[in-house]
């Protein structure tokens, strides 16, 4: 059985054709993803290609809008309370799409109007190789993450876990990438193959950066220090600190970062939900002498709740 991919526009208007032979969901190309912001429907269509796209570590860069909506109201309370008066800045963390950074900074904007806002990720942009009618995507390392040759789309993380399904995309896939994709990179380091850059985040957050001199995008490793010179008085870490990504050793130095970069008094902000509007298990953290207190819980409180409080016992 073969499974063809979704990877023209004409495509997207018929969702019965979305569907595989057995009721899944076919692969959509990544590349689709800036060519339809503005068609109908174009917020639904954008997370579901977003879905359908992996990076090396399976991880997706789908989110949902307003997917913290209550914990947001409280965590407003707490802004409101602990920094009143002062000039806010605000670094919002491995935000994937950045969907729920614009939730959050409209609901800032209403009190501090003039609040600067960097909503940061650690791999926001992929590089888009085309030979032919033969696309390559890959990642700043170079790494492949999606091959399309119509009538085929092919995710490199999907399509492994579908080859009991549909095991001869899997060999087609494996012989296109080990002799025709890899070449494509291979000729792009030559500088013979023409690209583009395409930044995943959403086209809301976009429309932001461009309409606010307040709203910014960047690109940055939490494992790094900060990517500005100036200290927040607001760092949020929303669903980014998973201990199945990253060493209590990795996790620790992040937290350092945090809050070197944070102002005393400022406010650290970091939980973690399922659903859009689910509950989430989160902690508001106030830095006091290079140490952070527990100021807010909400659910079971930060699962990194030991390594955080340890900041203060070094």
């Amino acid at each position: 059985m073969l499974k063809f991919g979704i990877y023209k526009p004409s495509q997207l208007s018929d969702k019965s054709a979305f569907y595989g032979i057995f009721g899944d969901k076919k692969h959509f190309s990544i590349v689709l993803y800036d060519q339809i912001p503005y068609i109908e429907n174009s917020e639904e269509i954008a997370q579901e290609i977003l879905m359908q796209f992996s990076d090396t570590r399976g991880i997706y860069k789908r989110t949902y809008r307003k997917r913290f909506e209550e914990f947001d109201q409280n965590c407003l309370g707490i802004i409101q309370e602990k920094l009143s008066g002062k000039k806010i800045i605000v670094h919002d963390v491995g935000v994937s799409d950045a969907r729920t950074s614009c939730d959050f900074y409209e609901k800032l904007q209403f009190f501090f109007p003039n609040c600067e806002f960097y909503a940061s990720d650690c791999n926001p942009d992929v590089i888009i190789l085309y030979k032919g009618t033969t696309i390559v995507v890959i990642n700043e390392a170079l790494e492949i993450l999606e091959t399309t040759m119509p009538p085929f789309v092919w995710n490199r993380n999907r399509i492994r876990k579908e080859k009991l399904l549909y095991p001869l995309n899997f060999f087609i896939q494996w012989i296109v990438e080990n002799f025709i994709s890899k070449k494509i990179v291979y000729e792009y380091q030559k500088g013979k193959i023409s690209m583009k850059r395409l930044s995943l985040f959403c086209q809301r957050a976009k429309d932001l950066c461009n309409q606010s001199s307040h709203f910014h995008l960047l690109k940055h490793n939490v494992l790094d220090k900060s990517p500005v010179s100036d200290e927040f008085s607001v760092l949020r870490a929303m669903n980014v600190l998973n201990p199945a990504l990253f060493s209590v050793q990795e996790l620790t130095i992040a937290i350092d970062h945090f809050c070197s970069s944070l102002i005393e008094g400022g406010l650290f902000i970091t939980g973690c939900n399922q659903d859009a509007n689910s509950l989430v298990h989160g902690t508001i953290y106030q830095k006091k002498d290079f140490a952070f207190v527990p100021v807010y819980v909400s659910g079971k409180g930060s699962p990194l709740n030991e390594i955080i409080l340890a900041k203060g016992q070094k």
